[in-house]
């Protein structure tokens, strides 16, 4: 399954609608309108644009029996059945932020049109722990809050952040032993406090990007973390999470660089159980879907999920 994220922004001065969505760019791909790659992306993925209507017919539909047992069961040839959906099994989520709940407005958009979700940075580790000791999860548990009360699944973003200058300066230092027991303190608080909360996590985000954690603390730190996540919380899927996977922008995170890591880690024993592929998509080459497809794949992961996911529509187009 592939998992969807967009964001959503305030519709413009006198328009109907409070907020709109990103998606709207999709209905402008079909009418072949110049878009950004990565909306075309989430089109293929999504709608199924440009593999026909079979791609629809295997991915977003399926054949649904009714069955009606009973002792008058026979009496009910001729009946008129009425079936109304109450929820949508397909995933597709948004980003947001604590900001945004005090918004009613918006708040009513976001639980109306989705059944995901991802935080954007309230669980992250220099917001959670800024200063050494100093713990704020006020933020994400009033976010937690919310989506439960509505029953919206949560993907966690993220664990760690493997690049350096997204680190807290005095986690950055913490001499190696210091290091390593803050390391556990993160992963036994933060997935101890919210065990069975989240269905995701992304672990150790952008680890084609950079290896601070791996640099100071040994090659095996990585599939360390997965292995002590999975103890702690055995309910999530743990995911491997990087960007520039579908494009040619960038040589460390090409698809093959990306299945050799991923594999890399299985073998260490990584309970690896999800790949995700941000989805800023500039320059792809080939047919993206077909790329996220064959890295799944070959990663021998049960699901991807594309997230997060931006995109632009051209200046200048018709």
């Amino acid at each position: 399954m592939s998992i969807l994220f967009c964001q959503f922004r305030k519709a413009p001065e006198g328009s109907p609608k409070k907020f709109k969505a990103q998606k709207q760019f999709l209905d402008m791909m079909s009418h072949r309108m110049h878009i950004d790659h990565s909306m075309m992306l989430i089109g293929k993925l999504l709608f199924g644009y440009e593999k026909g209507p079979k791609v629809l017919k295997t991915t977003r539909k399926r054949d649904v029996i009714l069955k009606f047992a009973g002792s008058d069961a026979s009496n009910l040839f001729g009946t008129f059945v009425k079936v109304r959906q109450t929820q949508n099994s397909f995933p597709f989520g948004s980003c947001i932020n604590r900001t945004n709940i005090d918004n009613e407005d918006f708040v009513d958009f976001f639980v109306k049109n989705f059944n995901w979700v991802v935080f954007g940075n309230e669980l992250k580790w220099p917001w959670t722990e800024t200063q050494q000791g100093n713990f704020n999860y006020k933020d994400a548990d009033e976010m937690l809050d919310l989506c439960k009360s509505h029953n919206i699944e949560i993907s966690d973003h993220c664990i760690f952040w493997e690049v350096k200058y997204t680190i807290q300066s005095w986690v950055r230092s913490l001499n190696k032993n210091d290091l390593m027991i803050v390391v556990q303190n993160r992963l036994n608080g933060l997935l101890t406090r919210n065990k069975g909360k989240f269905r995701h996590y992304d672990v150790n985000n952008e680890m084609l990007h950079g290896s601070f954690y791996q640099d100071r603390l040994g090659k095996d730190t990585r599939s360390y973390m997965f292995k002590i996540a999975h103890q702690l919380d055995t309910y999530v899927i743990l995911f491997v999470n990087d960007y520039h996977v579908e494009d040619g922008d960038d040589t460390r995170s090409s698809p093959e660089k990306y299945i050799e890591h991923i594999l890399d880690l299985q073998e260490q024993g990584a309970p690896a159980g999800g790949i995700g592929i941000q989805g800023h998509i500039d320059s792809p080459v080939g047919d993206v879907s077909s790329i996220n497809e064959h890295v799944l794949a070959a990663g021998h992961a049960p699901g991807s999920l594309c997230s997060p996911f931006s995109g632009r529509h051209h200046a200048g187009s018709s």
